[in-house]
Formats: structure tokens, sequence, C-alpha cells
């Protein structure tokens, strides 16, 4: 059985989530932050595909939550962002001769463990790619590789598509993956009403209930899904 790895890259939680800050606090952005990663790792420990999970962070608490779940770390390397970050990880894989990498971020509490699954069967062959979208179709919320270098990463805006012209001029074809769990992450304040009223009882959503947001704010009139 070949080795799939998730790596899941997060950044310093003291800087993260700026464009909830009209809602949370700093100190409970980062509490949403760690609830959140404590979320997604526990997803990746159910699933039944991966070997491991490698999470690339600088931040002491992320790293600390991590090593306790079991996973291994590796230092966010010097270049910033999420690009430079995602491509340590999968070098490391490469060198290792890992067969294939799952590439998740912290912010999808809702991330179930067959969703995972789902995206390393793809794996089954090499070369392969899967690429689960975010909800609104731009980002790539899961991202499935093998080998795990296979190709280069263009996270930021509308990285779906970039993703996919990336796969194209390598002659790739990969399995497009609609995981509606995988495709919920947190990026703006409406979204955190959202996710408090979602069913569940993920260590985010007691989170967020815990601070009974209604009575800070009138809920937005639309929720960005």
């Amino acid at each position: 059985m070949r080795a799939i790895w998730a790596i899941v890259p997060i950044k310093d939680l003291s800087r993260a989530k700026q464009r909830l800050s009209g809602l949370l606090s700093e100190a409970e952005r980062r509490a949403l932050g760690l609830a959140m990663l404590e979320d997604v790792l526990t997803a990746l420990r159910q699933s039944r595909a991966l070997s491991g999970i490698l999470v690339v962070t600088g931040d002491r608490d992320a790293e600390s939550l991590s090593h306790d779940l079991g996973a291994r770390i590796l230092p966010e390397p010097d270049a910033p962002g999420l690009n430079p970050a995602v491509a340590s990880a999968v070098r490391l894989l490469a060198q290792e001769k890992t067969g294939g990498a799952c590439i998740v971020h912290g912010d999808a509490p809702l991330m179930k463990a067959d969703e995972i699954d789902r995206l390393a069967a793809v794996l089954d062959t090499s070369p392969a790619m899967a690429i689960a979208p975010d909800a609104a179709g731009g980002g790539s919320n899961g991202l499935a590789l093998s080998p795990p270098d296979l190709i280069s990463f263009h996270y930021g805006a509308n990285s779906f598509q970039r993703h996919l012209q990336e796969a194209a001029a390598r002659g790739i074809t990969p399995h497009v993956l609609q995981l509606p769990g995988l495709a919920f992450d947190i990026d703006a304040p409406d979204q955190l009403f959202t996710l408090a009223a979602a069913g569940g009882v993920t260590r985010a959503q007691e989170f967020l209930r815990s601070l009974r947001l209604e009575s800070r704010t009138h809920r937005p009139a639309q929720s960005v899904r």
C-alpha cells in the first residue's frame, strides 16, 4: 500500500483571519483558529487512507496542539506565504519517497474523514491529481497529488482555476470532487453564524456558540457559501 500523507499549513494565528476582527477579538480569533485546527486534525486522524499528518507552522500553540494530536511538525520556511509553506512540505515528502499528499487547510472545521478518503482514493495510480474547490468555486480547499510534488502551487485568488491550468499545462487530467464539508471554510464574519447554526458539535462550533454572537451584532442578511 502506497503511503499518503496529509499536509496542513498553518500561519501565525495572531495574524490569521483579520477579516473577522469586526466581530472577534484577537484572542478569540486565535482560540477559534486552534479549535478549527483541532477539528481538521481529528478528521484527518479518522481517515483510513492516510499514513501520517504533516503540519507546517511557526505558531507555537498550533505546533503544540498538532504534536499532541500525533502530527509531525515542519517549521515554516523563511519565505513567507502559503505557497512556499506547501512547497517545502511536498519537497520533504518527495525526498522521503512518499507516494502521495493530500493538502488541506486549518479553517475547514466541517471536514469529514470520508471526504479525505475520497481525495486519497484518486492516488491509487501515479501520476494523479484531485482537487476539491471551496463552496464559492474559487479556492482549492483540498488538493491530492501523486507524486507529492506533481505540480507547482498557486494558492491565492482564483487558485482553483489556476491549479487546473497548471495541471493542463503538464498534461494532467485532474479529478474534481465536490466535498461539502471540506468546501466550507471560514473567511468572513457571516460564515461564523452559518457554522454556529449548522448541525454538529465540532470544537469550533462549541466555541462559537459559547460566544453568543447574536448578542453582539445582527446576523448579516446573506451568507457567503
